[in-house]
């Protein structure tokens, strides 16, 4: 036989207790919900401590996830091709006298060894050349004659073409500083060089400039303000370093685009 027995309600004083003890979470959550809303903004906390943490962003459904570094499954395998006989300066050969194994006489393989290739600077990778313009003297009108140096090598001055277009490259493309250009000069090439003399050296990249563009001015040319007003344009760059040979192959190209649009005149 069955039996059944009703739930007891709770009696006046549990329901008061249980209001009581809810009401005081309430005031105990709402406590910490303030304490964690307080910034440098609503309260006097410094601005370091407030802690700002963005809301993770939610990902497509179905979005692949980001690929791991390196090699990826299935791709071919990429090497860098090696540099030719003709472009090594020398080989540093590594050999053993005996068998690892046993001791044993071997017999060295030069046909296929096992190789690594390294490209470093040299100690100084500079040359200095003394530039001397000799004196002749001559018997007939009893007077000494020196020898002229040519007008490239007067006005290059201290650092040469090569030093120059590199020099050229780390103040206009790098946008490197006197002083970091400097240092770099003095650390890597091994030659002190001041920052006036530097300045000097991007000058003359604008005197060569001027110079043309006097030459223009005196055979009739009108110097436009902008391309778009221009009819001919004229690259004055330089091909010493690899770096600046691309910078200037990316320059005329564009110019070409722009003679193709039909900015430029097509001659």
């Amino acid at each position: 036989m069955a039996t059944t027995s009703k739930k007891q309600k709770p009696t006046y004083e549990e329901l008061v207790a249980t209001i009581q003890e809810l009401q005081a979470r309430i005031v105990e959550l709402e406590a910490e919900l303030a304490k964690a809303r307080k910034n440098s903004e609503t309260s006097s906390k410094p601005p370091s401590s407030d802690v700002v943490n963005p809301k993770p962003k939610n990902k497509k459904p179905g979005r692949p996830k980001k690929r791991k570094r390196g090699g990826q499954p299935g791709h071919s395998r990429h090497e860098r091709q090696a540099f030719e006989e003709s472009e090594i300066d020398k080989y540093i050969d590594y050999y053993l006298d005996g068998c690892p194994d046993c001791g044993g006489h071997i017999e060295l393989d030069y046909e296929k060894p096992r190789t690594l290739q390294q490209v470093d600077f040299v100690p100084a990778p500079i040359i200095i050349n003394e530039h001397r313009s000799l004196g002749c003297w001559c018997e007939s009108c009893q007077k000494m004659h020196y020898a002229p140096i040519p007008e490239d090598v007067r006005q290059a001055g201290l650092v040469g073409p090569r030093l120059t277009a590199l020099v050229a490259y780390l103040k206009g493309a790098c946008h490197c500083s006197f002083s970091t250009i400097r240092k770099f000069i003095r650390d890597v090439v091994g030659v002190k060089i001041s920052r006036g003399h530097l300045r000097k050296v991007c000058a003359k990249n604008l005197v060569d400039s001027e110079n043309m563009l006097g030459m223009l001015k005196s055979r009739g040319f009108n110097l436009a303000s902008s391309i778009d007003e221009a009819e001919v344009a004229v690259i004055n760059t330089c091909g010493f370093i690899q770096p600046a040979v691309e910078e200037a192959i990316d320059t005329i190209l564009e110019f070409v685009n722009l003679k193709k649009h039909g900015i430029l005149l097509k001659h």
